[in-house]
């Protein structure tokens, strides 16, 4: 008759893969259990290496992220969910003040990748090759690295003292940056000579008009190009706020046409620069692809908002004001997007004053910039584009790939994007093959023992007055103090991973010996044995009794021979 043993086992969470109702954790796969319950044991050190172990922007995901983590995470089931995004920002925090930076990576594979754009998806794509032992250039047009992060994300929400700290982690690994180097289409042939893999990470940036009359009239701006010109500016690189404000001159005025990111950043930005903004869009709040977070935020700044409004035309007054028409709308069936479509209500407009109209309306692939009809088709490029060497070295990564979508500018989607194209590369340089996910089965809230837990509340994130908002890019959120960080990732489950709570020990009936050794990250890190001439069949009651489902019960058969043979005295 076979033989079932207990082992421990340890599974990913919900939280970085998906829950039992497919909504996706953190596209960048951080181990949000581990450094939770390194934060919990005040080993801030450990809580910052393990998020760089698979997200070298942390500090910026810690303040602009979309945290589809917590909406997938194990509490929100119980009560609310742990505040992941706000503990990650301390972690990352912690390296930043004491400027930690890693050791040089050398080349160990003769292997030479270019990168083309720095963004957030490029500068992963490095990071991780970087780490596989390739030397790898990256090939930024502008000043500075960064992408849409750098130019497109506010300081209120992004400082450039954190970016730019960021940013030399990544070359600090190895990684070159050379600033200032476009690349055209006419250069591919080149670095596909010069190099073994070249990668094309130039993002979604292509704005687009509005297609209805008068769209191009003096005082329409685009929205990543107004970010971009205030982000990259010399007055705020000195402070000068109040100069920036005049020099732009947005007006007393500001209609945004959108319903994303991008639209609140331009809004609120608006704002800062001493206008009224008002937020127009074709749907409803719920329909927004900005958090809904954002909405309460922009609120709370006096952005106004006016939902289900069809752009029509523009006009220009005769003092050099600008008139636009609006339709108002209803929603109708889902479009391709699986959001309910705006359909205009027939006879029903209205006209509203700005002195500025900004639209952020979404951006497209630069795909075409660089590879003329080229189609992405996952991180290749479909079809021939005149050159085997260029066809058969050639990778995309990030925004890039994707053309116009709803998650466009998603910075964790980017990075997410940038560890797989990064492992597709390595395979196309090496031949080997590497996973960064696993292949276990997920530690769900149905496998939890939720009666060893109790139920609190989450923190309560401070902001800064509204006064020290106006002409005025600093930070908005405050940090949660250490004390606060260390309670807050106390809620966490730690789903899935072994915390040393002795439950099994306790329940083991003689039959587990406890290692005295201090906790540690790795997946298959154990910290207790089992004593073989003692396990009978209640030592399996210390699996059930486990809190976190990081315990099973295996064959004693090939497949779990070594981890047996591991784990057993």
């Amino acid at each position: 008759m076979k033989k079932y043993l207990p082992i421990y086992h340890a599974k990913p969470s919900p939280c970085y893969t998906s829950d039992h109702l497919k909504n996706p954790g953190c596209p960048a796969r951080n181990d949000i259990p581990r450094f939770l319950f390194a934060m919990s044991n005040d080993d801030f050190e450990t809580a910052f290496h393990v998020l760089k172990k698979t997200n070298p922007f942390s500090g910026g995901c810690g303040r602009f992220c979309d945290h589809p983590c917590e909406t997938s995470c194990n509490r929100e089931k119980f009560d609310t969910p742990v505040d992941i995004m706000a503990l990650e920002r301390v972690a990352a925090d912690f390296g930043f003040d004491r400027g930690i930076l890693p050791e040089t990576i050398p080349d160990t594979t003769g292997k030479r990748v270019a990168v083309v754009g720095a963004g957030a998806a490029g500068l992963t794509s490095a990071f991780f090759l970087k780490r596989l032992g390739h030397s790898v250039t990256v090939f930024e047009a502008e000043r500075k690295a960064g992408g849409l992060m750098r130019f497109g994300i506010p300081r209120y929400r992004y400082p450039d003292d954190i970016a730019s700290y960021e940013i030399e982690y990544i070359s600090r690994s190895g990684v070159r940056i050379e600033l200032s180097s476009r690349i055209t289409d006419s250069d591919l042939p080149r670095l596909a000579s010069d190099f073994d893999a070249l990668i094309i990470a130039t993002g979604a940036l292509k704005e687009r008009n509005m297609g209805i009359p008068g769209d191009d009239l003096p005082g329409i701006w685009k929205g990543v190009s107004f970010l971009k010109e205030i982000n990259l500016s010399s007055e705020m690189e000195s402070g000068k706020i109040e100069e920036l404000s005049g020099r732009i001159d947005t007006g007393r005025r500001v209609a945004v046409i959108g319903g994303g990111y991008t639209a609140f950043d331009v809004a609120r930005s608006a704002v800062r620069l001493g206008s009224e903004a008002t937020v127009y869009y074709r749907r409803t709040p719920s329909q927004m692809t900005a958090h809904p977070g954002e909405i309460e935020e922009a609120g709370s700044e006096g952005i106004g908002f006016v939902f289900l409004s069809i752009p029509v035309s523009v006009e220009k007054n005769g003092d050099g004001s600008l008139r636009m028409t609006f339709q108002r709308a209803k929603l109708g069936p889902p479009d391709e997007s699986g959001r309910e479509r705006p359909v205009p209500l027939e006879g029903q407009y209205f006209a509203v004053e700005a002195d500025r109209i900004i639209t952020a309306i979404g951006e497209s692939s630069t795909l075409g910039d660089l590879v003329p009809g080229g189609k992405p088709e996952g991180n290749r490029v479909a079809g021939d584009p005149g050159n085997p060497t260029l066809t058969e070295r050639l990778f995309l990564s990030g925004d890039v790939r994707s053309g116009f979508a709803s998650n466009i500018g998603m910075i964790v989607e980017a990075i997410g994007s940038g560890q797989d194209t990064a492992i597709d590369v390595h395979r196309f340089l090496t031949g080997q093959q590497l996973s960064i996910g696993s292949d276990r089965e997920i530690a769900y809230y149905s496998t939890m023992k939720v009666r060893y837990f109790e139920e609190l509340s989450r923190a309560r994130l401070t902001r800064i007055p509204l006064v020290d908002r106006h002409l005025n890019f600093r930070e908005t959120t405050l940090p949660l103090s250490r004390e606060v960080a260390v309670e807050m990732a106390k809620r966490c489950f730690f789903c899935g991973i072994c915390t040393q709570c002795d439950w099994c020990y306790d329940y083991g009936r003689g039959a587990i010996a406890k290692l005295m050794v201090p906790w540690n990250p790795h997946e298959d890190a154990h910290f207790f044995k089992f004593i073989r001439e003692l396990v009978t069949d209640k030592t399996k009651e210390a699996v059930w009794a486990c809190p976190r489902n990081t315990m099973d019960v295996v064959p004693e058969e090939e497949r779990w021979e070594a981890i047996i043979e591991d784990q057993y005295i």
